[in-house]
């Protein structure tokens, strides 16, 4: 009942004192209500839609859809039926169900013969829809889903690289599953967003004052995942030139390496600044 007596109309603002509208007039005082009636009311009008979706009953628009990278171990199993089954490709994250895909190619030449890859597909996808993000896992234990609210300055959006948050200002991050599994806030992300677009600027800058020196050491050079961390990359944009390439990354060898001239073929920015982070270390060592 102590709702009853709320002000919502118009009307309602212009029959209260000046003090309880905040030495606002009426008129601004009920666009101010407005907008935070919009704004809390945004989860449960949306709802339905997400419902909807995860029901099978209607599809929404394929842009607000995106994916996490999984980088770790901890994905879901599909049982022991495949254990036997060689030639295990990176899993990827899909929209669908967790399944595996088989893939299947003939290589050309004295030797004829069909390769079978078996890519383990895990259900792991997110909506944006406003501020929030509304993110489901497959995990051992079942799907994991939640949502997640963008900080002030901020927003949820999706590129080529799928789910990443940012504010507008070149400051981004892609979170990845265990980002989100580990119970990981927003303002956390933020954070991470502005620690990696200093580095990348700071990459950038040094790498104009040895061209030369990146002509020369390219041939010798190898980049590892650490390397492209430490230039500003997140997981997800070296796992995407890196799947490009057609390289396997092998999440139990944290120290595998990638040589840098091949690196150099994915015509990729992000690549570029990790070969640069790994010229300036082995540079350094060098030393």
């Amino acid at each position: 009942m102590a709702n009853a007596n709320r002000p919502t109309t118009q009307t309602d603002f212009r029959r209260l004192p000046k003090a309880k509208r905040g030495g606002r007039t009426p008129e601004a005082a009920y666009q101010i209500h407005q907008q935070r009636h919009r704004a809390h009311k945004l989860d449960s009008v949306n709802r339905p839609t997400l419902v909807q979706f995860l029901l099978g009953k209607r599809m929404v628009a394929p842009a607000s859809i995106g994916r996490f990278a999984l980088p770790s171990d901890h994905l879901p199993t599909l049982g022991k039926q495949h254990a036997r089954k060689q030639r295990w490709c990176d899993p990827r994250a899909t929209i669908q169900r967790t399944h595996v895909h088989t893939e299947s190619g003939e290589y050309s030449g004295r030797t004829r013969y069909t390769k079978h890859d078996y890519t383990h597909r895990v259900e792991c996808w997110g909506m944006v829809i406003g501020r929030y993000l509304y993110y489901r896992i497959d995990t051992d234990s079942g799907l994991k889903s939640g949502t997640m609210k963008a900080p002030r300055g901020w927003q949820w959006a999706i590129d080529s690289l799928d789910v990443h948050l940012t504010n507008g200002s070149g400051a981004d991050y892609h979170p990845t599953a265990d980002d989100l599994l580990s119970g990981m806030k927003p303002r956390d992300l933020a954070a991470i967003a502005r620690q990696n677009k200093q580095r990348r600027d700071e990459v950038a800058k040094d790498a104009k004052s040895f061209a030369k020196l990146r002509q020369r050491m390219l041939p010798s050079v190898t980049v590892s995942m650490q390397d492209s961390r430490r230039a500003g990359n997140c997981v997800s944009g070296t796992l995407s030139f890196i799947h490009r390439l057609g390289i396997r990354h092998q999440r139990s060898n944290p120290y595998q390496q990638v040589p840098a001239k091949l690196l150099a073929r994915a015509n990729d920015p992000l690549a570029d600044l990790a070969i640069n982070a790994a010229i300036q270390r082995a540079t350094l060592v060098s030393i």
